[in-house]
């Protein structure tokens, strides 16, 4: 079911309200306009990190997506119900395309559905290797900063749009009436 919302957020078309923390996608929308989609969630591992509030450590070559392109905001104090409140957590967020909430989640950003889709699947992986990899107790190697910066590129470039078609492909797949 989709909700179609207004820049105000409010309910155009569509069956169902949507949260109170919608304002968080139309002010970063309003203050981002490379943000094009936002996407809001609390997947296990990274609502694992984000309560022990820190960022994941980049220890496998998928952590190349996130170089220099995280933000912590590690006083998360509750829902961001308000067009203001949600101004100020935007703002914050500045030009990064990953936000980490202390105790929360993560708030998503991309130029396009496939882009915003692949960042909000890649960070549960992420999160998860780094924790395992803290759980080892062990230094990961060190991977090369030039070699992260140009897999940054390869994967928002080529990466996204091969895991947004197979995601397409695999829910035609079990549900062929998507396409209805």
């Amino acid at each position: 079911d989709i909700c179609v919302v207004d820049e105000d957020a409010h309910v155009v078309r569509g069956r169902w309200d949507v949260t109170p923390a919608i304002h968080l996608h139309t002010e970063l929308h309003r203050l981002r306009p490379d943000a094009r989609v936002v996407i809001h969630n609390h997947p296990y591992y990274v609502s694992l990190l984000a309560a022990l509030g820190m960022l994941p450590e980049l220890v496998h070559q998928t952590g190349s997506l996130f170089l220099d392109d995280m933000y912590l905001l590690d006083k998360y104090d509750g829902e961001i119900d308000a067009p203001w409140r949600a101004v100020e957590l935007a703002s914050q967020i500045g030009s990064a395309n990953l936000a980490i909430l202390a105790n929360h989640g993560a708030i998503i950003t991309g130029r396009n559905l496939a882009e915003a889709v692949y960042r909000a699947a890649s960070i549960e992986r992420v999160c998860r290797l780094a924790y395992d990899v803290m759980l080892t107790g062990r230094t990961p190697s060190p991977m090369n900063r030039g070699d992260m910066v140009g897999m940054q590129a390869s994967l928002i470039e080529r990466a996204a749009d091969v895991y947004w078609a197979g995601a397409a492909r695999m829910t035609i797949k079990a549900d062929r009436s998507v396409l209805d």
